[in-house]
């Protein structure tokens, strides 16, 4: 039996990382079409991509849903060090390409796989997630101040009217 809502997050991770997958397979195959012949064009599709990654993963945060295995252990991380989730990303993700790295020189004699694209997406989705969350966070504080001051508004208009 569970017992509370957390063991509910852990047990719907596994279907969580199902359906996220399938989605990277449908988005795939949509912009099957697209391909880049210029250096720059490539770039392009990178941040683009990387843009996306960020607004997805701020989502996650924000809206708290299921978090997917790998933003789950940087954000307990960043939980429990008290620390910035976008500079645990960045870490975190730079640790994984130099692991990756470390185990193609050792297996292949070379770095295969890793180029710039990688690099760049290792250090810009953490950096991107942590500008979205900033800029989310004043915007839903902003708005929420508004909130507050219309009810009091009329909380104080309807008092008035009974008077």
């Amino acid at each position: 039996m569970l017992r509370n809502k957390f063991e509910w997050v852990q047990i719907l991770q596994v279907p969580m990382t199902f359906i996220f997958c399938a989605f990277i397979d449908l988005f795939m195959y949509i912009f099957s079409w697209l391909h880049p012949q210029a250096y720059y064009q490539h770039i392009l599709v990178l941040l683009i991509g990387c843009i996306c990654m960020g607004i997805g993963v701020t989502c996650q945060l924000l809206g708290r849903v299921v978090i997917l295995p790998g933003e789950g252990l940087v954000n307990a991380i960043a939980t429990h060090c008290k620390l910035d989730f976008g500079k645990i990303k960045v870490i975190f993700d730079w640790s994984l390409v130099a692991i990756a790295g470390g185990l193609s020189l050792y297996y292949f004699g070379t770095i295969e796989g890793i180029r710039e694209g990688t690099l760049v997406s290792a250090f810009a989705t953490g950096l991107l997630v942590k500008f979205f969350m900033n800029m989310l966070l004043k915007f839903r504080v902003k708005r929420f101040g508004q909130l507050r001051q219309q009810y009091k508004m009329e909380k104080l208009k309807s008092k008035g009217n009974k008077v």
